[in-house]
């Protein structure tokens, strides 16, 4: 019995991954911010591994017909976006064996303070940026796949629902910005400018 849905089901396990890695990474404890990290270079690997199996669809080499000039440059755009998560994944993993080896405690509030952001704003943040970089090789690869490929809806709704989650995150991490600045623009005068 096929799962109905599926593409949703796939949406959504990306956004909660996504959240549960960026909560990981600002935890408090050094080990479970590592763990966080390492979720994070798990997540590039699955891009590189993704990229591995479309690699067996055919369509890199016989994409849905140029409609613009930057069509032809897609595949490229695809290996190069690969090349970069694989190297991220490495850097992550380095990242998060050196956070395992710490002690230091992440002190972090839920509301902004005027030296740094809280983690609300982080959490924002890691969310944003997790997602958005995931959405990336999606639309790429979406927009490339032949009308007539079973496939290619799961694609669209994939990425439509990622797409509105980073706009409506993006917009709010936008609204907060002007509290941010506010607060922090008291805090340098009450200490003098210093």
């Amino acid at each position: 019995m096929a799962i109905l849905n599926g593409e949703s089901w796939i949406a959504l396990a990306i956004i909660i991954s996504s959240v549960l890695t960026a909560w990981f990474m600002n935890y408090r404890t050094p080990r479970v911010r590592a763990f966080g990290t390492l979720l994070a270079a798990m997540g590039c690997l699955a891009i590189v591994i993704w990229f591995a199996i479309i690699l067996g669809t055919g369509i890199l080499e016989n994409p849905k017909p140029n409609q613009t000039p930057l069509d032809s440059a897609k595949p490229t755009m695809l290996w190069l976006r690969t090349a970069v998560a694989l190297g991220a994944a490495l850097m992550l993993l380095l990242a998060a064996y050196r956070q395992a080896k710490t002690s230091e405690a992440l002190e972090l509030r839920l509301e902004n303070e005027s030296d740094r952001y809280g983690f609300v704003s982080r959490m924002l943040h890691w969310t944003t940026a997790i997602l958005f970089i995931t959405l990336i090789p999606i639309g790429i690869f979406a927009s490339m796949i032949p009308e007539d490929t079973w496939f290619r809806n799961h694609y669209y709704v994939v990425h439509k629902t990622i797409g509105v989650l980073v706009f409506c995150s993006a917009s709010s991490s936008v609204t907060l910005e002007p509290k941010i600045k506010a607060s922090r623009a008291r805090c340098f005068t009450q200490t003098g400018g210093a």
